[in-house]
């Protein structure tokens, strides 16, 4: 794992004892995806990130991930108390699509609490996308890009900047509910006893990946 540069502020705060940031990685070669899991501790701020090699490949994870998302925030929800609402501009911005001038979307869904923000693009022909979810003590106005390829205005509207979207992979990402579990814990060979102790385990640790010459 490349080792993390982080600014004089943030030190300070790792000093005092905050984990800032943990990253893991898995690679599945056969159909060339990349799954990165982000925490952000300290912000209250997580990101999955999945990009693909083939448009085949990424409509596969894309069909599946807002319900992997979404099975993580249930589980949180089970065992942690509820969360209070999210703050107002959150509410005004919950179940929107928001266009750029390609018809790409970004889209905020709202779920007992939480709100999760997406932004899908293409980079050298290459379908990627992003997914992110804030709970309470949040907004949308000091939240990080989602991505090199879109931008968040002041007034918390996503704007996704690709040359390269199709009318197909907008629909794609419009239709995010799906099964991202079966893709991550089938498709990549993951057994399900390994799938219970990430649901275990998830909150306090993320689930770390064996290397591709455990499984081989």
């Amino acid at each position: 794992m490349e080792k993390i540069n982080y600014g004089k502020e943030t030190l300070k705060l790792i000093e005092q004892g905050f984990v800032v940031q943990e990253s893991e990685l898995r690679r599945c070669q056969e159909d060339h995806i990349e799954a990165n899991y982000t925490i952000d501790l300290f912000n209250k701020k997580r990101r999955l990130f999945i990009s693909a090699k083939s448009k085949v490949s990424f409509d596969k994870c894309a069909a599946r991930l807002e319900k992997y998302v979404l099975s993580r925030l249930q589980y949180e929800e089970e065992q942690q108390k509820p969360l209070k609402t999210l703050m107002n501009k959150i509410k005004e911005l919950n179940d929107k699509e928001f266009y750029n001038k390609t018809n790409s979307k970004g889209k905020v869904i709202s779920h007992n609490g939480y709100s999760l923000i997406f932004s899908a693009y293409y980079d050298t022909n290459k379908p990627k996308i992003e997914i992110c979810y804030l709970n309470a003590g949040n907004t949308l106005i000091d939240f990080e890009p989602l991505s090199k390829n879109s931008v968040l205005n002041n007034e918390g509207n996503i704007h996704i900047n690709s040359n390269n979207y199709t009318n197909k992979f907008s629909e794609t990402i419009g239709k995010l509910l799906g099964y991202i579990s079966d893709y991550l814990y089938t498709d990549l060979n993951i057994r399900e006893e390994e799938f219970k102790e990430i649901n275990s385990k998830f909150i306090s640790k993320p689930y770390k990946f064996p290397k591709e010459s455990e499984n081989k």
